[in-house]
């Protein structure tokens, strides 16, 4: 406490100053709210072999888990389902400065669906057969939509490719 003592007005400027750069950076940074949904991935139908012949039982195909979880994953951030995100919300409501201000020589939604992906975090979950997935954004609403609209398409994509063509027709 002596040592500090006489350097007392230095230790209080530094202190000073820090939380005043705190303060202004807390009340100008843009709030970001983020969205999470869980998806239980079952391992049902579409990874069990089934003889045409009729030759009776069938198994789970001879992949791991994991291999399995990660094709999910690549279905949820394929460029198919992100843009479907982008077409289906519209670049004024997902990035609005962005539409306002399109770059020259590029599709605004090729730009919107690389923001969308880039703010996008899809992992598997340690230990589990769950996926998770986030979305941040400066607006709570657009967040979440965003997510759930994502989870639809994603539900829609998967049956698409394991469903049989009679079957989801």
């Amino acid at each position: 406490s002596r040592a500090l003592w006489p350097r007392r007005l230095m230790v209080a400027s530094i202190f000073g100053a820090v939380m005043l750069a705190v303060g202004l950076f807390t009340a100008l940074a843009t709030p970001m709210y983020e969205a999470t949904s869980l998806l239980l991935i079952k391992f049902g139908r579409e990874y069990v072999y089934q003889d045409d012949v009729g030759g009776g039982g069938g198994g789970i195909v001879p992949r791991g888990r994991e291999t399995l979880i990660n094709s999910e994953i690549q279905i949820l951030r394929s460029a198919e389902v992100v843009k479907g995100v982008v077409e289906t919300m519209g670049v004024e409501t997902l990035y609005p400065q962005l539409a306002l201000e399109p770059p020259p020589g590029q599709p605004v939604e090729a730009i919107a669906a690389a923001r969308v992906l880039a703010n996008l975090q899809v992992r598997q979950v340690q230990d589990a057969d769950v996926i998770q997935v986030s979305r941040r954004h400066a607006d709570p609403q657009v967040t979440a939509r965003a997510v759930n609209l994502l989870v639809d398409l994603f539900k829609e994509k998967h049956l698409e490719a394991f469903g049989e063509p009679q079957a989801t027709a």
